[in-house]
């Protein structure tokens, strides 16, 4: 399996969304972190969008705060992070796999 980067993502966007949902659970930067296994300092990078995050850092974020991996992924006016089609149909596979993982077998 591959280690895929999120780089056609909106960065700013997904870390807007990193720490409003966060915020809205009532969670410090320390409470994520340890949810996590990020650092303080690497989750702080993420919501300023200063790094671009790992598929496995999208997973493990969208777990910890319960946020659906469709709020990061598909073209939604009411949800942050806009895709191209292009870019959708190039991340199904990577998608599937992903579900696979936080749903298990059988979903």
């Amino acid at each position: 399996m591959h280690s895929h980067t999120i780089a056609q993502i909106d960065r700013q966007r997904f870390g807007c969304l990193v720490r409003a949902e966060r915020r809205r659970q009532g969670l410090t930067q320390a409470e994520l972190a340890q949810r996590t296994g990020m650092s303080i300092s690497f989750l702080g990078h993420i919501e300023r969008a200063t790094r671009v995050p790992s598929m496995e850092t999208v997973v493990a974020l969208a777990r910890a705060l319960r946020f659906s991996l469709d709020e990061v992924f598909h073209t939604r006016p009411d949800h942050a992070i806009l895709l191209s089609e292009e870019t959708l149909t190039g991340l199904s596979a990577a998608l599937d796999t992903v579900r696979f993982l936080l749903d298990g077998p059988g979903s």
